[in-house]
C-alpha cells in the first residue's frame, strides 16, 4: 500500500518538483520520533479558548496560559504550555472560528512524553464546527504526509485526537487536529521547487496552499 501511495503521488506532484541545487543534497538531520509515527496522538488542549481565539492581529502574540495533557502509557501527562493564535487567512474571523494556534512550551517539553525536546508546534485545528471543515483537517494532514512519503525534505505532521477543553466555561468536545514540526527543529535546507508545492526558505517543503 505504501507502495501504491509512494507511486500515485510521485506521478502528481514530480513533475512541478525542479532538481535540488547540490548544496541541498547532504544529509537531513533525522526527524524527530514525535513526527515518525502513524498512530493518532491522544491530546486535551487547556486553556481559556475565548481569550486564545480572542486575538485575531497577526503582527501580534497574545499568549494565554493552558496545558496540554497528553496519554502516557496507563497514565496522563500534564505539560505546561500557552497558546497564542498564529497564521494570516485563517487567522481571519471571516475564515475561521477557531483558527491556527501555536502550542509553547514555555518550560520545555516534559521529558518522557511524546513532546520531549520540543519547544513551540504549530497546531492546526478544524477552523469551524462543521464536518465538511473537519474533513478539510483530515485531507490536509494527509497531504503533508504524502509529501513525508515523497522526500525527507518535507514538514513532519502528527494527526492528533484532540478533546479541546474549555478552562472558564467546562466544556469539551472532540475534533481533529494535527502538529506540524517547529521550523527551527528542521534542518536548513533550501529547496528549489514549482507549482504544485510552495517554499519555506530555509527549511523544508510544505504543500501548496498551506498556512501551517
Amino acid at each position: 500500500m505504501r507502495t501504491l501511495i509512494r507511486a500515485a503521488v510521485f506521478a502528481t506532484v514530480a513533475p512541478g518538483v525542479l532538481m535540488m541545487p547540490a548544496h541541498a543534497q547532504g544529509d537531513l538531520r533525522p526527524r524527530d520520533s514525535l513526527f515518525t509515527v502513524d498512530r493518532p496522538l491522544e491530546v486535551t488542549p487547556r486553556a481559556d479558548w475565548e481569550a486564545v481565539f480572542r486575538n485575531r492581529d497577526p503582527n501580534r502574540e497574545v499568549k494565554v496560559p493552558g496545558s496540554l495533557v497528553v496519554a502516557n502509557g496507563a497514565g496522563m501527562d500534564t505539560i505546561p504550555v500557552s497558546y497564542h493564535t498564529r497564521g494570516n487567512y485563517r487567522l481571519r474571523r471571516s475564515t475561521c472560528s477557531v483558527p491556527p494556534v501555536m502550542v509553547v512550551f514555555d518550560q520545555g517539553g516534559k521529558a518522557g512524553t511524546p513532546f520531549a525536546g520540543q519547544r513551540e508546534l504549530k497546531l492546526v485545528t478544524h477552523c469551524r464546527d462543521n464536518e465538511d471543515f473537519e474533513q478539510s483537517c483530515l485531507v490536509e494532514y494527509l497531504t503533508y504526509r504524502m509529501y513525508n512519503v515523497i522526500t525527507d525534505r518535507s514538514f513532519g505532521a502528527r494527526h492528533l485526537v484532540a478533546t479541546w477543553e474549555d478552562t472558564v466555561r467546562a466544556s469539551r468536545s472532540v475534533k481533529p487536529a494535527f502538529l506540524i514540526e517547529d521550523d527551527r527543529m528542521a534542518p536548513c535546507v533550501r529547496i528549489v521547487v514549482a507549482s504544485p508545492v510552495t517554499c519555506c526558505d530555509g527549511v523544508r517543503c510544505s504543500p501548496l496552499g498551506a498556512t501551517r
